[in-house]
């Protein structure tokens, strides 16, 4: 952004082509990002498979760690405990100190969290898109108005 200011403050069609090629390059690849998540929207349920039972073995109950205020807000929120269901907390290294007992984030809840949070990535995942579009937008006017003002400098002869 800074080069793009300065650009437009000295009138230097250099520093303003070159801001309007760096927002293009970040576009096309947050445009390829947006292409990729699309293609692979079907393997989130795979991806917090394979991934959500390593965070059980860093929550500890007393800690105030960002692996424990995550599990405990997701729990509370969603009403549930665990990812497949409460027995999923015997396994880790919080079991032997609560005596096989559930995080007090889960209350009397015994389903798992997995569905809902599917659940919640999928009704969500429009809204989240939604602010790509528009931030993608945003960043094509930034280039479209630095090739203006860009040329228009080039005209006038400021080479600065």
């Amino acid at each position: 952004a800074a080069i793009g200011c300065m650009g437009a403050c000295k009138e230097s069609p250099c520093m303003l082509f070159t801001f309007a090629g760096v927002i293009a390059i970040l576009l096309i690849a947050e445009l390829a990002a947006g292409i990729a998540a699309f293609v692979l929207r079907g393997n989130v349920e795979s991806f917090f498979d394979k991934h959500a039972n390593d965070l059980f073995e860093d929550y500890e109950e007393k800690s105030n760690s960002a692996v424990t205020d995550s599990w405990d807000k997701v729990q509370e929120t969603l009403e549930c405990c665990g990812y497949s269901g409460a027995d999923d907390w015997k396994n880790t290294s919080l079991a032997p100190k609560q005596g096989g007992a559930v995080p007090a984030s889960c209350g009397n809840v015994t389903q798992g969290c997995k569905s809902k949070f599917i659940e919640e990535v999928y009704d969500n995942i429009y809204v989240v898109a939604a602010g790509g579009v528009a931030f993608a937008i945003v960043e094509l006017a930034g280039i479209l108005l630095a090739c203006i003002v860009g040329c228009q400098a080039r005209k006038s002869g400021s080479s600065a």
